[in-house]
C-alpha cells in the first residue's frame, strides 16, 4: 500500500510540475480607439468610429492621429496599386507566352512570290484606270451643281465653345469629414454659422489638412 501511495503522490507532483511550467496563453488584443486614448479613455474601435465623441477633435494629439491615419491610407493604396500592377504584368507575360506557342509557321517563299506578283498586277491595273479617267476629265467641262434657293445664310465665323468638364462627384465620407471639422473650426474660432461654407472651402483647399487650415485662418485673422 505504501508503494502505491508513493506512486500516486509522485504522479500528482509530476502533473503539478507540468502545469506550473506551462505558460499562460496571452489574451487576444482588442484594438482601442486612438482618439479616446488621447483623452484618457479606453473604448473598443468596433462599431465606434461614427459615435466617437473625439472624432473631430482639434487637439494636438488628435491632429497627429489624423495625419498618421491619412499616411496609412496612402501607403495602403500604394501597396494595393503595386500588387495590381504586378498581377497585370504576370497576366501579360502568360498571354504573350501562349500567343508565341500558338503562332502558325511562316508561309513558303513560292506563295509569297505569287502573292507579290498578283499585288503588282492589281496595282498596275488600278493605276491605268485612274490615268485614263484623269485624261478623260481634263478636256471635259465640270458639271454645274444647282444651289437650292431656300438655304439659310451662312453663320458668322465663331470660335468653338469651350468644353465644360464636369468635376467628379465628391466622396460622401470626405464631405462628412470636412463638414465635421468645419463645425469644430467654427466653435474654436468663435465664428457665426454663416461662415460654415468658408470653413469648408478652406479645409477643401487645404486637402483636408486641419493643421494647415487652422494656420490659414489664424493668418487671415492677424492680417
Amino acid at each position: 500500500m505504501d508503494q502505491s501511495d508513493d506512486m500516486v503522490s509522485s504522479d500528482r507532483e509530476s502533473r503539478l510540475g507540468q502545469t506550473s511550467t506551462k505558460k499562460p496563453k496571452p489574451s487576444q488584443r482588442i484594438p482601442k480607439c486612438t482618439r479616446c486614448q488621447n483623452h484618457g479613455k479606453k473604448v473598443q474601435v468596433k462599431f465606434h468610429k461614427r459615435e466617437c465623441e473625439f472624432r473631430y477633435c482639434l487637439c494636438e494629439m488628435c491632429i497627429l492621429t489624423t495625419k498618421r491615419q491619412q499616411i496609412m491610407k496612402v501607403q495602403t493604396a500604394q501597396r494595393r496599386a503595386r500588387q495590381q500592377h504586378e498581377m497585370l504584368m504576370e497576366m501579360r507575360k502568360k498571354s504573350a507566352k501562349s500567343k508565341d506557342s500558338e503562332t502558325p509557321p511562316a508561309p513558303s517563299m513560292n506563295g509569297s512570290n505569287d502573292s507579290n506578283s498578283s499585288d503588282g498586277d492589281m496595282r498596275s491595273l488600278s493605276n491605268n484606270n485612274s490615268n485614263s479617267e484623269t485624261c478623260r476629265s481634263i478636256g471635259e467641262p465640270l458639271p454645274s451643281i444647282p444651289i437650292p434657293p431656300n438655304l439659310p445664310p451662312p453663320l458668322p465665323h465663331t470660335t468653338s465653345p469651350a468644353i465644360t468638364l464636369f468635376e467628379p462627384e465628391p466622396n460622401p465620407r470626405l464631405v462628412e469629414e470636412l463638414l465635421g471639422y468645419s463645425v469644430k473650426l467654427l466653435q474654436r474660432f468663435g465664428y457665426h454659422w454663416q461662415s460654415l461654407t468658408l470653413m469648408y472651402v478652406i479645409l477643401k483647399d487645404s486637402r483636408a489638412d486641419v493643421e494647415v487650415a487652422m494656420r490659414r485662418i489664424t493668418q487671415g485673422n492677424e492680417s
